[in-house]
């Protein structure tokens, strides 16, 4: 987590940044973040499924779970491709199979409902998404307004308690934070 003046995918500017991408350069956390998303499964009904994740930061996530399941896995371009075959879905995919998204940071849920609408189009069904960091600027509800159950390894103000209590955040952090979390409407 980093403190400061970042703008977001989502096109906000934010007073902090959680950046996941480095987790697989680090292989002791990566696996610490699969077995966290391998515990989330745990909530889902059961039923035959697949991973599928957005593109850049999930696929290495989703695929690392899938091949720890044994599960199929699939990614969904941000766009499609010029050239080749012109794909947005890329891996097998058939109408009626079942599939749970998985991405490391979820904001507004943009990009993870693209990838819901993109397998939909397909005829693929999808009712659930994990990640492992919920900021809860409206991705859960914007998800649940698509039939779509969220399930997060943690949240902003999860995070922010945790930090504050082992004195790993300032006054000024912690305030600027809080701040725009009522400004964006989240329950802290």
């Amino acid at each position: 987590m980093k403190f400061g003046r970042f703008s977001l995918a989502s096109g906000r500017e934010s007073p902090y940044y959680i950046d996941l991408r480095p987790l697989p350069s680090n292989p002791r956390l990566f696996s610490l973040a699969i077995s966290e998303f391998e515990a989330m499964l745990s909530i889902r009904s059961g039923g035959t499924f697949g991973i599928a994740s957005p593109e850049l930061a999930g696929i290495a996530l989703g695929a690392a779970l899938a091949l720890k399941i044994g599960k199929p896995f699939i990614y969904v371009r941000k766009q499609r491709k010029e050239h080749g075959t012109g794909g947005l879905v890329e891996g097998t995919i058939n109408a009626g199979d079942r599939f749970m998204i998985v991405d490391d940071v979820l904001t507004t849920a943009g990009s993870i409902l693209h990838v819901v609408k993109s397998l939909r189009d397909t005829g693929a069904f999808v009712d659930s998404a994990s990640v492992l960091f919920d900021r809860m600027e409206g991705g859960r509800e914007n998800l649940s307004a698509e039939g779509v159950m969220l399930s997060a390894s943690t949240t902003i103000v999860e995070a922010i308690n945790e930090l504050n209590s082992r004195g790993l955040m300032t006054a000024n952090q912690l305030e600027s934070v809080l701040s725009y979390l009522r400004a964006a409407g989240a329950s802290v």
